[in-house]
């Protein structure tokens, strides 16, 4: 099944009848353009997890050194 030539001529000009081309705004090109070329003036910084790491280790060894001076507070009081 060969497709000839003039029927896809002509199916280009039906297609170019049914879908018509948008010219995009200047400005809206120059300002993209300019956006592409140029360095931008933000940069994203990167998270620490050095320091994340290291407050929730603090956070949790001090909750646990905590619940164990309780223990040891309250846990014995009613032993003796």
């Amino acid at each position: 099944m060969e497709i000839q030539m003039n029927d896809l001529s002509d199916f280009e000009v039906h297609l170019g009848q049914l879908l018509s081309p948008r010219q995009a705004n200047p400005e809206f090109v120059q300002t993209l353009k300019r956006r592409l070329i140029t360095v931008p003036q933000t940069t994203v910084e990167t998270r620490k997890q050095f320091k994340t790491i290291l407050i929730l280790s603090v956070a949790l060894f001090s909750g646990g050194l905590i619940l164990f001076v309780l223990s040891l507070i309250f846990g014995r009081s009613g032993k003796a």
